[in-house]
């Protein structure tokens, strides 16, 4: 059984709110796709191949005949299962091979995944027009040079994003020349109609970009060779009379020579980014006083240069003074875009005042000052690291002053753990935002949907750094809250799991107390097979007899021993694995001693609290009949006696459910050290106490089930457990009629409700709360008919 707690306040948001809190429900479509994906790998393995390697058939899946051979699914569907695989990290050489002829495919994006190159000869059954694959296992040369893709691709191809790949390892320094120029001619050859090209942190060289250079189509209108070993980029003036957009972050070790390429050779060029992030103090050091691109040259005034401008990116060069910028902004009144992350002058009034007479309001600025700039920053650099850290460092100032629920930000914030899942500095600063946009009330005005979002991507993060301390204390702050870990639905097992390993990792107060809270709170909401899991586990049950230990023996009764106490509760809750672990390790005879102990607080309310939940944990090892025998001492049964008096409902009701087990298992040898005259006194007092409780206001408890009743409900029991029984449902169905009268009709225990209430052998007590029982079920059923 578990205790019932009470959920914090709720109010709902109108649809047209400015927080964000409302949330349109979410498509058959997109609940499809999910219900594919966590599905996926037995509809691989169940996936029929016919002699010419077609998927032929997949049997039963979800219930139902899926001919797979029958399904032409459009790109739109087939793409968002793709990207649903990639978001949740499914997506792996087995399961890709889903992705038959029926499936088309236009726009593929695979990041972060261990997918191969036998995996991605998939791609060959498609007609694309955008590849982008991130961060995969596959090598980029041999990506370029085995037949991933088909003539058709070849001509259909419009954008190319190639992103931290590798080329080959093997051979020496002449050999991988060799394959840097042959890759990069093959890849400009193969795609005769590309428009958009990046190949970023792919350990590009000079060689291979003038190869690349040489035989790219004149279609192309976008370049992105970002953090590459590159130290000349003449040969981009190869495409002079073609591009439009060229991004060169991070490759500032150029001669100054390479200047006339840039702002006078490129005559088409609309936009230039030579944002960088490394340090410009170390460069001018190594270097002897200056970097090699010297930027006051490249922003020198004129009308011969940039003649096309209308973005400019310098981000990360933090020496460059407002005057020259001010200057070239001036001669350059094209330019509508600016950005100037870590650059010391866009502090300046001119750049951040509106009300300054130099202030240019039809220029867009990206900076780390102002909640419009930094999210644009945001916008501009969410596939780049370092700069989203330092734009999620600013963030995090501004959501710490919020004052209404930001949906917009905890959406952009999941994206940035997504994309930059292995960089622990970035999660680090992202939790830290999202703890800002869910604390204190504004949880409260944010819709499940969105919340779900922040608990998953978090589950994530907590899995991939499992030891960094700092980081999981973040995550265990932002999903620390009622309504997130009672309200909404997510993956609540592995949360569990990654709490109770949190707990045996790390000691301090504040993330033993939350590792707990998520506990106790999550594991009455899991399945009771998942709990036993975890709950039998000897390494976490004896962190939690640890804790529960440590703070008895100071009579503490703050929030730790108080949580530890609800999740030994919530764990052990119809799971004699759990109990046997919990007894096995001593915990029995400290929650017995803890009863004892904390009848010496003076403190009424404190000291109920703990003892409520010591009652509830016992009654749970009273359950299991073969752990009855180390509770049926003159000793302890003497404790329970007198609780059955106690003013306390909850109290009192959970002193009664521990006698009743113990009692309707009198044929145990232990009952032989008790004398008989003390065991029916003990009843008839149980009796009495019972026939006077009161029905509280509110339910004191809840249950998975009623197959707990029924030993005590068996004809061999005694009245008192029978009584005792019969309370506690009558209780739950009265408070809850909709979910337990249904649940009473799916089991054995109302039959045995109707054989006591028909019984003349019963004390009139007992078939007097059966009879009422009854009729209370059968004028429900009545009128709301359960549920076939």
């Amino acid at each position: 059984m578990q205790r019932v707690g009470s959920c914090g306040p709720q109010f709902e948001t109108e649809p047209n709110d400015k927080s964000h809190a409302w949330m349109e429900p979410r498509s058959l479509q997109k609940l499809c796709v999910d219900a594919i994906c966590v599905h996926s790998k037995q509809i691989c393995e169940k996936v029929i191949c016919s002699a010419d390697g077609e998927l032929a058939e997949v049997d039963d899946f979800i219930g139902l005949q899926l001919p797979m051979h029958k399904v032409n699914l459009p790109p739109s569907i087939s793409e968002e299962l793709l990207s649903t695989l990639v978001k949740h990290r499914l997506l792996d050489d087995e399961n890709f091979q889903i992705f038959n002829e029926q499936m088309h495919l236009e726009t593929v994006d695979i990041m972060h995944a261990p997918v191969t190159l036998k995996g991605l000869q998939v791609l060959h059954r498609h007609t694309l027009s955008e590849l982008r694959l991130r961060n995969i296992e596959a090598r980029l040369d041999k990506i370029i040079s085995n037949t991933v893709f088909n003539q058709r691709t070849e001509k259909s191809l419009r954008v190319l994003s190639l992103t931290s790949l590798n080329f080959t390892e093997q051979g020496d320094e002449k050999m991988r020349h060799s394959v840097h120029i042959s890759a990069m001619a093959d890849l400009a050859v193969a795609f005769t109609n590309l428009v958009s090209l990046s190949l970023v942190n792919i350990d590009l060289r000079d060689h291979g970009l003038k190869a690349l250079c040489q035989n790219l189509s004149p279609t192309v209108t976008m370049l992105d060779i970002s953090e590459n070993p590159i130290t000349d980029i003449a040969p981009v003036g190869l495409l002079a009379h073609s591009l439009q957009r060229l991004t060169i972050c991070n490759i500032c070790r150029l001669p100054n020579s390479n200047l006339k390429v840039l702002n006078i050779d490129l005559h088409e060029l609309q936009h230039l980014d030579v944002s960088r992030f490394t340090d410009q103090q170390f460069d001018a050091i190594l270097h002897g006083g200056s970097a090699l691109l010297d930027m006051s040259l490249l922003l020198k005034p004129s009308v011969d240069t940039f003649k096309a401008l209308t973005s400019l990116d310098i981000s990360g060069w933090s020496l460059l003074n407002t005057g020259l910028i001010r200057r070239f902004l001036a001669a350059h009144r094209n330019v509508t875009f600016l950005g100037m992350a870590l650059v010391e002058a866009a502090d300046a009034d001119v750049f951040q005042d509106a009300s300054h007479p130099g202030y240019l309001h039809h220029l867009n600025l990206g900076s780390l000052v102002g909640e419009e700039k930094v999210l644009e920053s945001c916008a501009r650099y969410i596939h780049r690291p370092f700069f989203i850290q330092k734009c999620l460092l600013s963030l995090f100032q501004i959501t710490k002053q919020c004052l209404r629920p930001r949906s917009d930000l905890i959406v952009l914030l999941v994206d940035i753990m997504t994309l930059h899942a292995d960089h622990a500095s970035v999660l680090m600063a992202a939790t830290a935002c999202l703890y800002n946009l869910t604390k204190n009330n504004l949880v409260l005005g944010l819709h499940a949907e969105y919340l779900k979002l922040m608990a998953s991507a978090i589950i994530d993060c907590m899995q991939r750094f499992p030891c960094t301390e700092a980081l999981q204390r973040n995550c265990l702050l932002t999903i620390c809250s009622d309504k997130v870990l009672s309200e909404v639905t997510f993956d609540r097992y592995k949360c569990i799991e990654l709490a109770l390993e949190c707990l045996c990792k790390f000691k301090d107060f504040t993330t033993t107390r939350m590792c707990l809270a998520v506990t106790s709170i999550l594991a009455a909401k899991v399945p009771i097979n998942a709990v036993s899991d975890l709950a039998s586990n000897s390494k976490y049950m004896l962190r939690l007899i640890e804790i529960t230990k440590e703070k008895a023996e100071i009579l503490s009764t703050d929030g730790v021993i108080k949580f530890a106490l609800s999740a030994l509760w919530n764990l052990t809750d119809e799971s004699p694995k759990a109990c046997h672990c919990f007894s096995k390790l001593q915990g029995l005879e400290l929650a017995v001693s803890c009863l004892t102990k904390y009848s010496r607080v003076a403190e009424e309310e404190e000291r109920l609290q703990i003892q409520i939940k010591i009652v509830g944990l016992l009654n749970n090892i009273a359950e299991v009949p073969e752990l009855r025998v180390n509770l049926i001492t003159s000793s302890f049964l003497e404790v329970i006696r007198e609780s059955l008096r106690s003013d306390n409902s909850e109290y009192a009701y959970f002193s009664g459910g521990i006698l009743a087990n113990l009692l309707c298992n009198l044929e145990n040898p232990a009952w032989t050290h008790i004398d008989p005259s003390k065991v029916d006194h003990l009843q008839e007092e149980m009796i009495s106490a019972i026939s006077d409780w009161k029905q509280p206001e509110s339910a004191m408890v809840a249950y998975r089930c009623f197959q707990v009743f029924c030993p005590l409900l068996a004809e061999s029991a005694p009245s008192a457990s029978q009584l005792w029984a019969l309370w506690a449902i009558n209780h739950v169905c009265r408070k809850d009629r909709e979910k337990y009268v249904e649940m009473l009709h799916t089991g054995r225990v109302y039959q045995d409700v109707k054989r006591i209430a028909q019984s003349p052998g019963p004390c009139s007590l007992v078939r007097n709360l059966a009879t009422s029982l009854h009729e209370f079920v059968a004028e429900v059923s009545l009128h709301d008919p359960p549920s076939s």
